[in-house]
């Protein structure tokens, strides 16, 4: 019987799992080792096992729904099996060497007539489809010599499959029957020659999605839509930058998330259990086994789970299964953030009293316990508020945590007061998410992404006074960390832009001068040294950059006469740095002081050592006094702690799951993060970012919080 109209239809059993049909799943075939099916429960990492006969002894090549692709490894044989029901459809055998397949793709339903299953072999030139219960896969050649890399989709009649040169070839889907291929071919963006870039194909859209990860985090990512609706039009094809010019970035998925898994991936509605809205799920191998990356991008933070101690192959590798359910829920609705702006809430007070009548030293200490924004909307509130607009440039700003959302917007974190904020950007003219590189003195190094061949825009942004000043382009390689400096403030004229370049064999070193139009290269001689630079931003001390090496040792480098020395410290700070297991290096000024911080795992111990020139050792700190340590791949610093509970420690960028808001930060004096708890969150592509007062107040401090921002950017 069928349900009514507005009636919820009641769940179907699988006989294998009985809650099979309620959620999200992993599925992991054993091939011919074990006997059982392990089913893993993404939301909590629980994996069950079942005993399936009609599964042993074959390997999974894909899940469509509740259906999944077995193949029997000795006869070659192929099927779909309906986990819901057990209902099994014959396929051909696979004539070619299985270590070419790629991936493979379904039209329709199994179940339907007009369902085609379609799949590309790597690094051959042409296409198989087949029907359920057909005799043959039958071979197609749309364009001759264009060879594929394994991945193909389906979307609205368009068959998508990736060549090896970089193009999308789309192909249309009623024509493959018979026999008179149309056929056009799309470029795609560069992102696809990193291994971490998939191509989302949904009933709606095309998608692809590259997620940066640098030493077991994600450092950003990128989502770009396929414009569907200049597809087949001729004037598209002219140029290599016309034929990208389709592919649009954007900042989310709306109400959809992504589920990644190398060439298999997914675009599900966020109404379905146990999905996020605006979320990307995504699998990834790393040292302590395969990874569950839960990335979220309303909020640009990061959070994981192991949930294999070990890595899989090609014949026991993870499918996402999504059975059809059809209970709806109501999509969590998006957190929304503060928008700086110069008009603040409607405030009553019920005491009459008069700010003058306060005395001086109270007023101050009143206004340092405002967060920045509030201090400088209350010098607008009155006459006697404004009088006490002094304390805004000799307050002491809590360095605030930065990171880039979509339309080239930024949203800072105020880490001790547990509010957020957002900046538009328009000022600027990029209407793409800014990749942020470093930070200091209220300035930030940023590049402009899009999706085109060629290099990225560079430039240096002073966010609250609208200056920015143009750098070089520069090649910017989606899998590597390029680490950024500078000497002073970017205003002045002995400011020098230092870059670090480096691979497993070389090592250079870039600068730039104000009134320069390029940079300036200086090969690194490493054939009589065994230096290998960190992720750690270099340190501008005492007229020259130091850049940390992983086995301690410094590379100084003198921006002015263009000369570097290394600096073999005696004590290394870490002797035997292994390759394969994560750590993390920051180095940074204390106290004029050079500082090395080492991180060994998630939540491991930190170890802090000053450098001690005249001995040329390594001294390990016990204690870091009334000082806090702000500490990022991208940039760090210490600054006196304003604040007593992060006096003697040091913040991370990252976020306690249960408060959002709150960082985490390690005490020294403990030695250990306060509080103790894993269920944390990390932001993307984010720098530590600390407002220059004195030149803001300069230029009408309070008009840069407004989100109205309609002067155009001045180049210095």
């Amino acid at each position: 019987m069928k349900p009514q109209r507005g009636e919820i239809p009641p769940f179907k059993k699988s006989p294998v799992l009985p809650s099979f049909s309620q959620q999200l799943w992993l599925l992991q075939l054993h091939g011919t080792k074990e006997r059982t099916i392990s089913f893993i429960n993404p939301s909590n990492g629980s994996i069950e096992e079942r005993s399936v006969p009609e599964m042993q002894r074959k390997v999974c090549l894909g899940c469509f729904g509740e259906w999944i692709l077995l193949l029997h490894r000795k006869s070659k044989g192929m099927s779909l099996l309906d986990l819901t029901s057990f209902n099994e459809i014959e396929l051909p055998a696979m004539p070619e060497p299985l270590e070419s397949l790629g991936s493979f793709a379904i039209s329709s339903p199994p179940t339907s007539p007009k369902c085609l299953i379609i799949t590309v072999l790597k690094y051959q030139d042409f296409i198989l489809y087949s029907r359920p219960n057909d005799q043959n896969w039958i071979k197609i050649q749309p364009v001759l010599n264009t060879h594929y890399n394994g991945i193909v989709g389906i979307s609205q009649g368009k068959v998508y499959a990736l060549t090896l040169m970089g193009q999308l070839a789309v192909i249309d889907l009623e024509s493959l029957p018979t026999g008179d291929i149309v056929c056009r071919f799309i470029d795609v963006p560069r992102l696809f020659h990193n291994e971490n870039c998939h191509l989302v194909v949904s009933n709606e859209s095309v998608f692809t999605v590259l997620v940066k990860f640098s030493s077991g985090r994600v450092n950003d990512v990128e989502i770009y839509t396929l414009d569907t609706s200049l597809l087949f039009s001729r004037q598209v094809y002219n140029s290599t930058a016309k034929r990208c010019s389709h592919w649009v970035r954007v900042g989310s998925m709306i109400r959809r998330s992504f589920l990644l898994s190398g060439d298999y991936n997914i675009s599900l509605s966020a109404n379905y259990p146990g999905v996020q809205c605006n979320c990307i799920y995504v699998l990834q191998p790393d040292e302590d086994g395969l990874r569950l990356y839960t990335i979220c991008l309303d909020d640009q933070t990061t959070t994981f789970k192991v949930l294999l101690p070990e890595e899989t192959n090609a014949w026991n590798r993870l499918y996402w299964v999504v059975p059809r359910w059809s209970r709806s829920i109501q999509c969590r609705p998006t957190k929304t953030s503060t928008v700086l702006s110069s008009e603040g809430e409607d405030r009553t007070n019920d005491i009459p009293i008069s700010w003058a009548d306060l005395p001086e030293e109270m007023v101050q200490e009143l206004f340092s316990l405002l967060p920045l924004p509030d201090r400088i909307r209350l010098a607008s509130v009155c006459k006697s508020l404004n009088s006490f607009s002094k304390y805004i440039q000799d307050s002491k700003v809590f360095p605030w945590l930065m990171c880039s959302l979509n339309c080239g917007s930024l949203k800072f974190f105020d880490t001790f007061y547990g509010v957020e904020h957002s900046l538009q950007m328009k000022w600027l003219g990029s209407d793409g998410k800014l990749t942020l590189h470093f930070s200091k003195d209220g300035w930030i190094i940023a590049s402009d992404r899009k999706p085109y061949i060629g290099s990225p825009s560079l430039f240096i942004l002073n966010p609250l006074t609208k200056q920015g000043i143009k750098l070089p382009s520069v090649h910017i390689y989606e899998d590597e960390y390029m680490p950024f400096s500078f000497s002073s403030v970017p205003t002045n004229s002995d400011c020098i832009v230092l870059r670090v370049f480096t691979n497993s064999w070389s090592c250079e070193l870039y600068t730039w001068d104000r009134g320069l139009t390029k940079w300036k290269s200086v090969k690194i001689d490493l054939s009589d040294n065994l230096f290998r630079p960190t992720s750690a931003s270099p340190v501008f001390l005492n007229g020259e950059f130091y850049i940390l090496g992983r086995e301690g040792d410094l590379l100084v480098f003198n921006p002015i006469t263009k000369k570097y020395r290394f600096l073999n410290i005696s004590v290394p700070v870490h002797s035997h740095w292994d390759p394969i297991k994560q750590e993390d290096f920051y180095l940074l000024e204390l106290a004029g002081k050079l500082i090395c911080v080492l991180k060994e795992s998630m939540m491991a111990s930190h170890a802090v050592y000053k450098l001690d020139q005249i001995k040329g050792v390594w001294v390990e700190l016990d204690n870091l006094g009334e000082m806090t340590a702000f500490l990022s791949c991208r940039n760090s610093l210490s600054r006196p702690s304003t604040h007593r509970m992060y006096a003697n420690g040091m913040l991370f960028p990252r976020f306690y799951r249960e408060e959002r808001k709150k960082p985490m930060f390690y005490s020294m004096q403990n030695r250990a993060f306060q509080p103790m708890s894993d269920d944390t969150r990390e932001i993307m592509n984010c720098v530590w970012f600390e407002p220059n007062l004195f030149i803001i107040k300069k230029k009408n401090i309070r008009k840069f919080f407004t989100v109205t921002l309609k002067k155009e950017i001045s180049y210095l």
